[in-house]
């Protein structure tokens, strides 16, 4: 079940096995609410832990300030329509809706090192599941079977071997 708050991830916690925050949810924010998925269950006296993940924008480059650049006009399209929509709720952990924050604190960015560190500490903080949206990706078709293989085989083979 979905979601972005103390209320929803209580009510993820006694409803159902798992638990599954959004991709503009700040990562100090994720871990709250995985403390809080996890308290609820035992509250709760459900049958073990449960299952924690989370959505995350994967934005990849030889460096970071390479994959932000190649990101950014994704990124705008993405904080314009969340705002649009009106996404954001009082009861809810802030959504991550402008380049006034770091992208370290929300997403998974960088070099493939980088972004395989920052999925390690995902797992850390007790994430089992990731879901990835792509903003850096290239627009050719070639180019992109070319980058989702990188990704394959540069960030996700080495992080699930970590697991």
């Amino acid at each position: 079940m979905g979601a972005q708050s103390d209320g929803a991830t209580r009510r993820a916690a006694r409803l159902t096995d798992g638990v599954f925050f959004g991709p503009q949810v700040a990562w100090r924010d994720v871990a709250r609410l995985a403390g809080v998925f996890r308290e609820a269950r035992a509250e709760s006296g459900a049958a073990g832990p449960g299952s924690i993940g989370a959505s995350r924008s994967l934005i990849v480059g030889a460096s970071k300030e390479a994959a932000a650049g190649a990101a950014r006009e994704y990124l705008e399209k993405t904080f314009a329509m969340y705002r649009a929509w009106e996404m954001q709720e009082k009861t809810m952990a802030s959504l991550q809706l402008g380049f006034d924050t770091a992208l370290d604190d929300w997403t998974v960015n960088g070099t493939p090192q980088d972004c395989v560190e920052t999925i390690v500490r995902a797992r850390a903080m007790g994430l089992r599941k990731l879901g990835f949206t792509i903003y850096s990706l290239p627009r050719e078709v070639q180019a992109r079977i070319d980058y989702l293989q990188m990704i394959a085989e540069q960030i996700v083979r080495p992080a699930g071997a970590l697991a």
